[in-house]
Formats: C-alpha cells, structure tokens, sequence
C-alpha cells in the first residue's frame, strides 16, 4: 500500500511538471509567432505576414466575386525628419501613425509594415470608392500626428496608392499596381 501511494504521488508530481512544461512552451511559441508576425516598433504586421494575409483575402475575394482594396502608403519627406530632428523623433512620428491606422481602420483590414515609411494596407469587403473615402480621412488625420506628439514643428503628409483587387491576381502583382499609383500620387503632390 505504501509502495503504491508513493507511486501515484510520484505520477501525479510527474504529470503536474509535464503539464507545467507545456504551458511554457505555449506561451514561448505564442510569444515568438507574435515576434515574427509583428513590427517591434509599430505593432503593425512585417511585409510577410501582411502579404500572406492578403494572398488569402484576395483568393477568397476572386473566388466569391467580392471586392478587397489594397493600398501602399508612404510618409512624405521622411527622412527629412530623421535628418532634422532625428530618430527618435522619426520613431514616434510611426508609432503614431501605426496606433493612428489601428484606431482608424476595422480589425479584419490588415495593416503592414512593408519597409522603413512605406506601409501596405488590404481592405476587404471594401470597394475602392469606400475605401478612398477612409483613406482620405486618414491622411487627414495624419497631418495632425506632429501635434499629438509635441512636435509641432513637424509637418507631416501620407502619399497613398490605391488599387482594386480585380486588377490582379497575387498580392505581388496588386502591390506593384498599387506603387505605381503611389508614385503618381508623390509626382501630383
């Protein structure tokens, strides 16, 4: 009887330290995927999980004949702002810029950091009407960030190239379509 209770006790503590393990290496996974799909600076998505995430709304958009909206957005003359009042400040201007699109846009559009400025955004279920409309007023909202900052010697402007997901068939082929509107819109002003 003793010999048996001390086992038990043993396979008991046994399963209480394999649970123990599991439940830390759960939690160390969910860390390191948040790690790799997220921006450490904006909390936007990296380049990779924002174009997977809009490879799988753009199928499921051509397969069911509905409409995704994908633009590449770029902050004007950013460099200027690392150059003339450096990176830190240059930092704030896009993790305000990052809470200011999170805050703005739905949770199902997905919001990327493609590179140091430059920005990629998918709308689903948005036609490109709509989504020129949410894009205006943020690149409104935009231009008050410098203020919320206390920065207000900064000037700040969004240039954004905008795309129907119709005109292409991978999110490689769409982002392409959507820089050279974005180029357009930086050569109009």
């Amino acid at each position: 009887r003793g010999y048996t209770a001390i086992v038990v006790t043993l396979l008991l503590i046994i399963s209480l330290l394999l649970f123990w393990q599991h439940q830390i290496s759960k939690r160390h996974q969910q860390r390191l995927e948040n790690l790799a799909n997220h921006d450490g600076l904006t909390g936007l998505l990296t380049r990779r999980k924002t174009l997977e995430d809009i490879e799988q709304q753009l199928n499921l958009a051509l397969r069911h004949d509905d409409h995704i909206s994908l633009a590449v957005l770029d902050l004007d003359y950013f460099k200027q702002i690392n150059d003339q009042h450096g990176h830190q400040a240059g930092d704030e201007v896009l993790k305000s810029f990052s809470a200011l699109a999170r805050q703005t846009f739905r949770n199902t559009d997905i919001l990327g950091r493609i590179g140091g400025e430059e920005f990629l955004f998918a709308f689903p279920h948005t036609t490109i009407e709509d989504a020129r409309k949410l894009l205006l007023r943020f690149s409104e909202s935009v231009k008050d960030i410098p203020a919320t900052i206390n920065r207000d010697t900064l000037s700040l402007s969004v240039s954004i190239g905008l795309i129907s997901g119709e005109h292409a068939k991978t999110p490689s082929a769409l982002m392409a379509l959507a820089d050279e509107a974005l180029y357009e819109a930086k050569a109009a002003g």
